[in-house]
């Protein structure tokens, strides 16, 4: 159901699994979150996201990068950089997909600053910025006519590539 983006498949999978009282799992449900971000569904990958909470199923990194990339798509930009943030609190490691997919969002919505600001944050931590990241902090930057911080992350995203 996920490479075929029938998201909606995945949910009826699911609850049937749940309603003949199969165990559900980390890998199941990881699995409905990846589908439904795949339909762009970032409220229903949030709502299995905090079931699996609520089920005592810990989230894995895989899980919350899907529902940020899910927000990306829908351009939520806010709950992005929310569920960024509660991975560091969960003690997940945040990656450079986790990233991505956050400042992509940012991108998306024309916050230029809040790009330029989780960029600057991957450079902080053990995650490096990639060519994706770069590029979609610049064009956030394009979008909002903020021409003057391109040359600079294009220096910044060479000399980083280099190393």
């Amino acid at each position: 159901c996920e490479t075929t983006s029938q998201w909606q498949r995945a949910l009826v999978l699911l609850a049937a699994m749940d309603l003949a009282i199969l165990e559900l799992d980390i890998i199941s449900c990881t699995s409905a979150i990846s589908a439904c971000e795949k339909g762009s569904s970032w409220q229903i990958t949030l709502a299995l996201l905090h079931a699996m909470v609520q089920a005592m199923l810990e989230p894995d990194a895989i899980s919350y990068n899907s529902t940020i990339a899910a927000c990306e798509k829908s351009a939520e930009w806010q709950m992005a950089i929310v569920l960024l943030a509660a991975m560091e609190l969960t003690a997940l490691e945040s990656d450079t997909i986790s990233y991505h997919s956050a400042i992509s969002a940012c991108e998306r919505c024309v916050n230029w600053q809040k790009a330029l600001e989780l960029l600057a944050a991957m450079g902080k931590i053990v995650v490096k910025p990639n060519t994706a990241s770069y590029s979609s902090a610049i064009s956030a930057c394009e979008k909002c006519a903020q021409w003057q911080s391109a040359p600079a992350l294009l220096a910044v995203m060479g000399e980083s590539l280099l190393k």
